[in-house]
């Protein structure tokens, strides 16, 4: 009888380590695929980083390449120069509109003279 007993747990004992075998196989292919992924995404990030990193120096130097003060001074300059245009041309409308209508007065005139 303590023989059976010792055939069936020294069996027992056979299929456990067989379970534990193959979980530890199933587990090492898992944590080696991770493994494998988490690589991917390191060197996409490295790539994505690097490219950003490009970006920033390039804004940098464009920063860097524009003179702000005198850019401002020449912004300001436009405006003044495009208010006075404007301003002038307001003034040779309002100045003007008296005689394209005395002209449009005349033309209409001598329209509906000629059907007297």
């Amino acid at each position: 009888m303590k023989d059976n007993n010792n055939m069936k747990d020294h069996d027992l004992l056979l299929r456990l380590t067989q379970k534990v075998d193959d979980f530890e196989t199933s587990i090492n292919a898992k944590v080696d695929d991770l493994k494998a992924d988490i690589k991917d995404i390191k060197d996409g990030v490295s790539v994505r980083l690097a490219k950003v990193e490009a970006d920033i120096k390039r804004i940098d130097e464009f920063h860097a390449s524009i003179n702000a003060p005198e850019e401002l001074g020449a912004f300001h300059k436009y405006l003044k120069r495009t208010d006075s245009l404007e301003n002038k041309w307001r003034i040779a409308v309002a100045l003007m509109a008296p005689i394209y209508l005395g002209v449009i007065g005349f033309i209409l005139d001598r329209f509906f003279n000629i059907f007297r």
